[in-house]
């Protein structure tokens, strides 16, 4: 795992590559099915909602993108347990720095799902060596509406590499119907570890409003490889209770701590909602309450499809 100064550096390495790499071409096409969409809650929590039906509209790849000389502006979207102090070391700038480039935020209160203004330094990080990630999978966006407008983009990303990663990101770009880049999101997994073989998406709410015949592309960021070669948690016994339409699963279980470690005190879980193959879901879960070995943890939560029907839930736990 990387240590706090190193992972500073990254991640002023990872805005540099955001920068370079909104300007390459997709890696892969759009799927030509987009499911039906429904209004799930905004932010990817447990907060049940009316969810009525609208209809998506169709995404298509720009077949070539522009290049772009300055820096690409992006936004981080605000989720549970984030401080300003933790997003300023996350993305390497100062604290004054962000709130500056803020000045309509409450910095007594964050708001889950509300998006902040994330800024260079200075010009100098533009001369950052950017790493190289390990070239995993990464899915075309599924992007489903949402009824205020917006949407919600998914993109599963898959380990073909054979070794454990961590740190993975990857920038979700909005365009326009003339290929003109309109903003640049980062995006990354509910769980920072990926073991190989596993496959696991990002996401991101884009609110509106949407331009005219938007289109969205992924590119890998980063992918590090990681000291930890297996999961130190396992699911016990989970079950899963559907709706009638299956557009929600209660879901219950336990998790077990298979190793301690001296600096991670939190289990996280994730599910993962599938429809037709394409992810159409997500919450994460975590613990409150201080480890003890030896015992379970009893975790329950809402998963929320955002319109078809769940045909199968993945689920990952993690020591955070």
């Amino acid at each position: 795992m990387l240590n706090m100064k190193n992972e500073a550096k990254f991640l002023g390495w990872m805005m540099f590559a955001l920068a370079i790499t909104s300007g390459c071409q997709a890696s892969a096409t759009v799927p030509t099915k987009i499911p039906q969409s429904i209004s799930p809650p905004l932010t990817p929590f447990q907060v049940k909602t009316n969810t009525p039906i609208i209809t998506p509209t169709p995404i298509t790849v720009p077949t070539e993108q522009p290049l772009f000389p300055s820096p690409t502006p992006f936004k981080h979207v605000i989720q549970s347990g984030d401080t300003l102090f933790w997003i300023a070391l996350k993305y390497n700038i100062s604290l004054d720095r962000l709130v500056s480039a803020n000045p309509d935020i409450d910095t007594r209160i964050l708001t889950v799902g509300t998006q902040l203004n994330i800024p260079f330094e200075t010009d100098e990080d533009l001369s950052i060596p950017t790493p190289t990630p390990y070239p995993v999978s990464v899915n075309t966006p599924t992007c489903l509406l949402t009824n205020d407008g917006g949407m919600w983009c998914f993109s599963d990303i898959h380990n073909n590499q054979g070794l454990s990663l961590e740190n993975i990101s990857v920038a979700l770009n909005l365009y326009n119907d003339e290929n003109k880049l309109m903003q640049s999101y980062i995006a990354i997994p509910p769980l920072n570890y990926l073991f190989p073989d596993q496959t696991i998406p990002v996401a991101i709410f884009i609110p509106p409003p949407l331009p005219e015949g938007y289109q969205v592309t992924a590119i890998l960021i980063t992918s590090l490889p990681s000291e930890r070669e297996a999961a130190l948690t396992e699911i016990l016994d989970p079950e899963i209770h559907y709706n009638d339409g299956k557009t929600i699963a209660e879901i219950t279980g336990s998790v077990r701590v298979k190793e301690f470690t001296t600096d991670e005190n939190q289990v996280w879980v994730a599910a993962v909602a599938y429809s037709d193959g394409y992810p159409v879901g997500i919450r994460k879960w975590i613990s409150a309450r201080e480890l003890q070995p030896g015992q379970d943890i009893v975790f329950e939560m809402n998963l929320y499809s955002l319109g078809p029907p769940i045909d199968k839930i993945q689920l990952f736990s993690e020591l955070h």
